[in-house]
């Protein structure tokens, strides 16, 4: 299987990603595609994977901004991928996987709205849980950044 992961890019035009992604993907992947978030060619790829990243700004969704929020600044090219590239996957119908801040962006992109701000804990790391999931019958925990949810109730 050819896996494409979108990475991010700094302000600086440096691409970065979490290196976990990378080797994680790489336990069952033929091969990893790096995917520059602001090139607009696609690639031929199995699966395309799109990691979390900065919040996604209320404007986008039609949402309200409160500066108590600490909302981060909006990744630019991750917000260019959104707008421009992500489409384009989605229209040749490619089958995406994504995780935390992109499985948002999917949902902003068919018209949803996202929950601005949610009071729940935050944690980087595992043994600070700040979520629990539940698969094959077992319980995980789960750091979390997260403050900004899918509203699915609109």
């Amino acid at each position: 299987m050819k896996i494409g992961l979108v990475f991010s890019k700094t302000e600086e035009g440096k691409l970065t990603s979490n290196g976990d992604y990378v080797s994680w993907l790489n336990s069952f992947a033929s091969s990893v595609v790096i995917i520059d978030p602001t090139e607009e060619r696609l690639q031929d790829i199995d699966l395309l994977v799109i990691p979390g990243g900065s919040d996604i700004s209320p404007s986008k969704y039609g949402g309200t901004y409160r500066p108590e929020w600490n909302i981060s600044l909006p990744n630019r090219s991750l917000e260019f991928f959104d707008d421009v590239v992500l489409p384009q996957y989605i229209e040749k119908g490619q089958r995406i996987f994504g995780i935390c801040r992109a499985m948002q962006a999917i949902w902003v992109h068919y018209g949803g709205k996202l929950i601005p701000h949610v009071d729940e804990p935050t944690s980087a790391y595992e043994d600070q849980a700040a979520h629990f999931v539940y698969y094959n019958n077992k319980f995980f925990k789960s750091g979390s950044f997260h403050h900004q949810a899918v509203n699915h109730q609109d």
